[in-house]
Protein backbone atom coordinates (compact mmCIF):
# COMPACT_ATOMS: atom_id res chain seq x y z
CA UNK A 1 0.00 0.00 0.00
CA UNK A 2 1.25 3.48 -0.81
CA UNK A 3 -0.13 6.96 -0.70
CA UNK A 4 0.81 10.38 -1.97
CA UNK A 5 1.76 13.14 0.44
CA UNK A 6 1.46 16.67 -0.88
CA UNK A 7 2.51 18.80 2.08
CA UNK A 8 6.26 18.53 2.60
CA UNK A 9 6.02 19.71 6.20
CA UNK A 10 3.79 16.73 6.97
CA UNK A 11 6.24 14.41 5.25
CA UNK A 12 9.25 15.86 7.06
CA UNK A 13 7.58 15.63 10.46
CA UNK A 14 6.51 12.05 9.79
CA UNK A 15 9.99 11.05 8.68
CA UNK A 16 11.68 12.66 11.68
CA UNK A 17 9.31 10.87 14.07
CA UNK A 18 9.80 7.47 12.42
CA UNK A 19 13.52 6.95 12.09
CA UNK A 20 13.64 3.16 12.47
CA UNK A 21 11.72 2.06 9.39
CA UNK A 22 10.45 4.04 6.44
CA UNK A 23 10.57 4.33 2.68
CA UNK A 24 9.74 7.58 0.92
CA UNK A 25 10.12 8.41 -2.75
CA UNK A 26 10.52 12.16 -3.11
CA UNK A 27 9.85 14.10 -6.30
CA UNK A 28 11.79 17.27 -5.60
CA UNK A 29 10.61 20.66 -6.75
CA UNK A 30 13.65 21.06 -8.96
CA UNK A 31 12.31 23.55 -11.52
CA UNK A 32 12.70 22.08 -15.00
CA UNK A 33 14.64 18.86 -14.57
CA UNK A 34 14.51 15.45 -12.94
CA UNK A 35 15.49 14.58 -9.39
CA UNK A 36 13.74 11.68 -7.69
CA UNK A 37 15.06 10.23 -4.42
CA UNK A 38 14.09 6.98 -2.69
CA UNK A 39 14.88 7.49 1.01
CA UNK A 40 15.29 4.66 3.53
CA UNK A 41 16.92 4.66 7.00
CA UNK A 42 20.30 3.82 5.43
CA UNK A 43 20.24 4.99 1.81
CA UNK A 44 19.21 7.70 -0.61
CA UNK A 45 18.90 6.44 -4.18
CA UNK A 46 18.68 9.18 -6.81
CA UNK A 47 17.05 8.65 -10.19
CA UNK A 48 18.78 11.56 -11.90
CA UNK A 49 19.91 14.63 -10.01
CA UNK A 50 19.26 17.64 -12.18
CA UNK A 51 17.22 20.79 -12.48
CA UNK A 52 17.75 24.49 -11.86
CA UNK A 53 20.48 25.41 -9.37
CA UNK A 54 18.32 27.97 -7.55
CA UNK A 55 15.84 25.21 -6.75
CA UNK A 56 18.59 22.99 -5.35
CA UNK A 57 19.70 25.80 -3.06
CA UNK A 58 16.15 26.13 -1.77
CA UNK A 59 16.13 22.40 -0.95
CA UNK A 60 19.73 22.00 0.16
CA UNK A 61 19.32 22.11 3.94
CA UNK A 62 16.44 19.66 3.95
CA UNK A 63 18.18 17.38 1.47
CA UNK A 64 21.35 17.24 3.56
CA UNK A 65 19.35 16.55 6.70
CA UNK A 66 17.72 13.58 4.99
CA UNK A 67 20.66 12.18 3.01
CA UNK A 68 24.09 13.51 4.01
CA UNK A 69 24.91 10.77 6.53
CA UNK A 70 23.58 7.91 4.37
CA UNK A 71 24.87 5.95 1.42
CA UNK A 72 23.87 7.90 -1.70
CA UNK A 73 23.33 5.87 -4.87
CA UNK A 74 23.26 7.48 -8.31
CA UNK A 75 21.30 6.40 -11.36
CA UNK A 76 21.54 8.50 -14.54
CA UNK A 77 19.01 8.03 -17.32
CA UNK A 78 20.96 10.03 -19.94
CA UNK A 79 23.51 12.88 -20.09
CA UNK A 80 21.34 15.99 -20.46
CA UNK A 81 22.32 18.77 -18.05
CA UNK A 82 18.84 19.08 -16.58
CA UNK A 83 19.24 15.47 -15.42
CA UNK A 84 22.71 15.75 -13.84
CA UNK A 85 23.16 19.47 -13.03
CA UNK A 86 23.69 18.75 -9.31
CA UNK A 87 26.40 16.13 -9.82
CA UNK A 88 29.36 18.31 -8.81
CA UNK A 89 27.40 19.59 -5.81
CA UNK A 90 26.71 16.00 -4.75
CA UNK A 91 30.40 15.09 -5.03
CA UNK A 92 31.27 17.99 -2.72
CA UNK A 93 28.53 17.55 -0.13
CA UNK A 94 27.99 13.79 0.11
CA UNK A 95 30.88 11.76 1.60
CA UNK A 96 29.30 8.36 0.77
CA UNK A 97 28.43 8.46 -2.92
CA UNK A 98 28.47 5.69 -5.52
CA UNK A 99 27.13 4.72 -8.95
CA UNK A 100 24.60 1.90 -9.09
CA UNK A 101 26.20 0.78 -12.35
CA UNK A 102 29.24 1.87 -14.31
CA UNK A 103 27.61 1.73 -17.73
CA UNK A 104 25.99 5.09 -17.06
CA UNK A 105 26.15 7.42 -20.05
CA UNK A 106 29.16 9.69 -19.79
CA UNK A 107 28.93 13.03 -18.04
CA UNK A 108 31.19 15.58 -19.80
CA UNK A 109 34.66 15.66 -18.24
CA UNK A 110 34.35 19.31 -17.17
CA UNK A 111 31.21 18.41 -15.20
CA UNK A 112 32.46 15.15 -13.69
CA UNK A 113 34.08 16.29 -10.43
CA UNK A 114 35.75 13.62 -8.29
CA UNK A 115 35.67 9.99 -9.38
CA UNK A 116 32.77 8.05 -7.87
CA UNK A 117 33.05 4.29 -7.21
CA UNK A 118 30.64 1.51 -8.07
CA UNK A 119 28.17 0.69 -5.31
CA UNK A 120 28.35 -2.51 -3.31
CA UNK A 121 25.14 -4.42 -2.52
CA UNK A 122 22.52 -2.02 -1.22
CA UNK A 123 20.13 -3.38 1.37
CA UNK A 124 16.88 -1.65 0.47
CA UNK A 125 17.03 -1.90 -3.30
CA UNK A 126 13.59 -2.39 -4.85
CA UNK A 127 14.41 -1.12 -8.30
CA UNK A 128 14.76 -2.49 -11.80
CA UNK A 129 16.05 -1.10 -15.07
CA UNK A 130 13.29 -2.04 -17.48
CA UNK A 131 15.01 -0.97 -20.68
CA UNK A 132 18.38 0.29 -21.87
CA UNK A 133 18.50 1.46 -25.51
CA UNK A 134 21.30 0.14 -27.67
CA UNK A 135 20.44 2.24 -30.75
CA UNK A 136 19.29 5.86 -30.62
CA UNK A 137 19.62 9.05 -32.65
CA UNK A 138 19.73 11.61 -29.82
CA UNK A 139 20.45 11.89 -26.10
CA UNK A 140 16.80 11.88 -25.07
CA UNK A 141 16.27 8.52 -26.74
CA UNK A 142 19.28 7.09 -24.93
CA UNK A 143 17.25 7.33 -21.71
CA UNK A 144 17.16 4.23 -19.54
CA UNK A 145 13.70 3.30 -18.26
CA UNK A 146 13.41 2.52 -14.55
CA UNK A 147 10.87 1.13 -12.15
CA UNK A 148 11.12 1.80 -8.44
CA UNK A 149 8.51 -0.24 -6.56
CA UNK A 150 5.26 0.80 -8.33
CA UNK A 151 6.65 3.98 -9.96
CA UNK A 152 7.63 4.26 -13.65
CA UNK A 153 10.53 6.65 -14.34
CA UNK A 154 11.04 6.99 -18.14
CA UNK A 155 13.62 9.80 -18.36
CA UNK A 156 13.25 11.79 -21.59
CA UNK A 157 12.31 8.80 -23.74
CA UNK A 158 10.28 9.88 -26.79
CA UNK A 159 7.06 8.45 -28.19
CA UNK A 160 9.15 6.69 -30.83
CA UNK A 161 11.21 4.92 -28.17
CA UNK A 162 8.17 4.18 -26.01
CA UNK A 163 7.09 1.77 -28.76
CA UNK A 164 10.29 -0.21 -28.16
CA UNK A 165 9.82 -0.71 -24.42
CA UNK A 166 6.10 -0.43 -23.70
CA UNK A 167 5.64 -4.17 -24.29
CA UNK A 168 7.97 -4.81 -21.33
CA UNK A 169 5.40 -3.32 -18.95
CA UNK A 170 2.94 -6.21 -19.25
CA UNK A 171 3.86 -7.86 -15.94
CA UNK A 172 4.82 -4.66 -14.13
CA UNK A 173 2.50 -3.43 -11.38
CA UNK A 174 2.73 0.34 -11.81
CA UNK A 175 0.57 2.91 -10.03
CA UNK A 176 2.54 6.14 -10.48
CA UNK A 177 4.06 7.72 -13.59
CA UNK A 178 6.72 10.41 -13.70
CA UNK A 179 5.93 12.21 -16.94
CA UNK A 180 8.56 11.60 -19.59
CA UNK A 181 10.62 14.59 -20.74
CA UNK A 182 8.97 16.77 -18.07
CA UNK A 183 5.61 16.52 -19.82
CA UNK A 184 6.79 17.38 -23.34
CA UNK A 185 4.35 16.65 -26.18
CA UNK A 186 6.98 14.26 -27.61
CA UNK A 187 6.54 11.80 -24.72
CA UNK A 188 3.70 10.03 -22.85
CA UNK A 189 1.83 8.57 -25.81
CA UNK A 190 -1.69 7.15 -25.79
CA UNK A 191 -0.08 3.75 -26.41
CA UNK A 192 1.92 4.05 -23.21
CA UNK A 193 -1.09 5.15 -21.18
CA UNK A 194 -3.18 2.30 -22.57
CA UNK A 195 -0.57 -0.14 -21.26
CA UNK A 196 -0.73 1.43 -17.78
CA UNK A 197 -4.33 0.78 -16.67
CA UNK A 198 -3.42 0.81 -12.96
CA UNK A 199 -1.85 4.27 -12.94
CA UNK A 200 -3.41 6.39 -10.17
CA UNK A 201 -1.38 9.55 -10.60
CA UNK A 202 1.12 11.26 -12.89
CA UNK A 203 3.79 13.59 -11.51
CA UNK A 204 5.31 16.47 -13.50
CA UNK A 205 8.72 17.92 -12.62
CA UNK A 206 8.58 20.98 -14.84
CA UNK A 207 7.82 24.70 -15.09
CA UNK A 208 4.76 25.72 -17.07
CA UNK A 209 5.48 29.44 -17.02
CA UNK A 210 8.95 29.15 -18.56
CA UNK A 211 8.87 25.91 -20.60
CA UNK A 212 5.15 25.26 -21.18
CA UNK A 213 5.46 21.82 -19.56
CA UNK A 214 3.47 19.70 -19.08
CA UNK A 215 2.24 20.39 -22.61
CA UNK A 216 -1.49 20.82 -23.17
CA UNK A 217 -1.55 17.81 -25.52
CA UNK A 218 -0.10 15.60 -22.78
CA UNK A 219 -2.64 16.95 -20.30
CA UNK A 220 -5.41 16.09 -22.75
CA UNK A 221 -4.07 12.54 -23.15
CA UNK A 222 -3.97 12.12 -19.39
CA UNK A 223 -7.47 13.52 -19.04
CA UNK A 224 -8.73 11.09 -21.68
CA UNK A 225 -7.27 8.21 -19.64
CA UNK A 226 -8.61 9.71 -16.39
CA UNK A 227 -5.17 10.14 -14.86
CA UNK A 228 -4.78 13.18 -12.57
CA UNK A 229 -1.53 15.16 -12.53
CA UNK A 230 0.46 16.55 -9.62
CA UNK A 231 2.93 19.31 -10.54
CA UNK A 232 5.87 19.98 -8.24
CA UNK A 233 5.75 23.55 -9.56
CA UNK A 234 2.40 23.95 -7.79
CA UNK A 235 2.71 21.59 -4.80
CA UNK A 236 6.43 21.77 -4.09
CA UNK A 237 8.33 18.66 -3.00
CA UNK A 238 5.94 15.72 -3.24
CA UNK A 239 6.44 12.19 -1.97
CA UNK A 240 5.01 8.70 -1.98
CA UNK A 241 5.21 6.91 1.35
CA UNK A 242 5.25 3.11 1.65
Amino acid sequence: MSKLIFLWLMLHASLCNNKSSYLYVVFWNTGQGQWVTAITPDECQHFDFGGEISYFRANQNLFLQLCKDKQNILELSHPDLDHYAFYQIFTRLLPRLCWKELDHTNIPANKAGRKIPLCTQNKYLDQARIFKPTEFSNKNDSSKIYRYKNILIPGDSSIKMEKAWVKLLIRQKLNYLLLGHHGSRTSTSDLLLERLPQIKMAIAQSRMAKFNHPHKEVLERLKHHRIPVIRTEDWGNTAIIY
